[in-house]
């Protein structure tokens, strides 16, 4: 049977811990050993006892409770920190000059970052902010989600503005 190396960068403070902390989940998911980190009872069964014993650093017996301390440690929640992921959400405005794939991808993150600090403003109000977000191209898509609608999606705005950007 063979074994794939996944290589992702160890984490130094400097980088998105959240973006990381995804790409982490994702190689953790595809290994099947998600689990590791989600319920400390069922640890794969491929652990090596080198693996053991780092999951045992910083006093922590748990790869569980690992991945708490280092969410407690870098997933600063102090006003300063919140103040500035909220002004980046709150405020972001799509890039023109990038792609339309790029600037959803920045508007997910941000999201993503905005509700780790501990914010979630539910998901109607996610999509206004990204409908505010757009440029005024699409002006027309954003007149469209707004009026005749009970109640309105991110997934559909994405889908709006994917499909006005085939049409221009």
């Amino acid at each position: 049977m063979a074994t794939t190396r996944y290589e992702i960068e160890k984490f130094n403070g400097n980088t998105d811990f959240g973006l990381w902390k995804v790409k982490i989940k994702a190689v953790l998911g595809q290994q099947k050993a998600l689990l590791a980190i989600t319920d400390p009872a069922k640890y794969p069964e491929t652990l090596t006892d080198v693996e053991k014993e780092t999951i045992e650093i910083v006093d922590k017996a748990t790869s569980d409770a690992l991945w708490n301390k280092l969410n407690e440690i870098y997933l600063h929640k102090d006003l300063p920190n919140k103040a500035f992921w909220r002004k980046r959400f709150l405020t972001y405005k799509m890039d023109v000059v990038k792609s339309l794939t790029d600037n959803l991808n920045k508007f997910k993150r941000l999201s993503s970052e905005f509700k780790s600090i501990g914010d979630n403003i539910g998901e109607e109000n996610d999509a206004f902010i990204l409908l505010n977000s757009l440029p005024e191209s699409f002006k027309d898509v954003n007149t469209t989600m707004k009026y005749g609608r009970e109640r309105i999606t991110t997934e559909e705005i994405i889908l709006a503005v994917r499909v006005r950007e085939l049409e221009l």
